[in-house]
């Protein structure tokens, strides 16, 4: 198991593009930020990732995806999880 920050919040992140076998990159900077995923989903779109993450470990998982899928991810905060 697991420890995360006490100030760890869970997010939702989807990756446009992206089928949910070929995702071997995205699960790989998840588990480097320091990240935890909880949850996958594929969507229309492409995939939808629930995560729990600390702000270092958002901002190491940002700097990657934005490398890794420029102009393809999107954040959201998860007020009311539905997933």
């Amino acid at each position: 198991m697991r420890k995360m920050s006490k100030n760890a919040w869970v997010f939702q992140m989807t990756v446009h593009g992206v089928e949910p076998d070929n995702d071997v990159i995205i699960q790989e900077l998840i588990n480097e930020s320091g990240g935890l995923m909880i949850g996958k989903r594929k969507i229309s779109k492409g995939v939808s990732y629930l995560l729990v993450v600390d702000l270092l470990a958002l901002d190491i998982l940002m700097t990657g995806m934005a490398e890794a899928y420029p102009c393809e991810v999107s954040y959201r905060k998860a007020k009311v999880i539905k997933f």
